[in-house]
């Protein structure tokens, strides 16, 4: 049996958002780890199933600094002399989402989901 192990999830993340290792994304991290955990329950993972939530984990992850990081967008000064917010981390958002969505996907019968009260009530 296997277990979900956090430095894996980090260096996966590492890897999705092409940050280098000097950077400092820990509680990113830390929060996918500790809901992966918590999905996955007391369950006996195999190896692959270990893998599957690391890196579903570490998609979770990827999403959440992409939405952090969106939500620091820069002010502009436009040509008119206004100032307006842009982003232009609309795609990334969106593919990180995917991501993610895609990988917790993949452990159906893994990990319970608890994400279909959120899909059931979406307008």
């Amino acid at each position: 049996m296997a277990s979900i192990v956090k430095t894996d999830i980090k260096t996966l993340f590492l890897r999705m958002t092409g940050l280098g290792s000097g950077n400092t994304y820990d509680e990113l991290v830390d929060m996918a780890y500790e809901k992966i955990c918590s999905l996955a329950g007391d369950r006996r993972l195999s190896v692959d199933e270990a893998d599957r939530c690391e890196y579903a984990a570490a998609a979770d992850a990827a999403y959440a600094y992409c939405l952090e990081r969106s939500a620091r967008d820069e002010l502009v000064m436009t040509e008119q002399g206004g100032v307006r917010r842009i982003s232009s981390d609309r795609e990334r958002i969106s593919e990180a989402k995917l991501r993610r969505d895609t990988a917790f996907s993949q452990l159906a019968g893994v990990i319970r989901d608890e994400g279909f009260i959120f899909r059931a009530i979406k307008g």
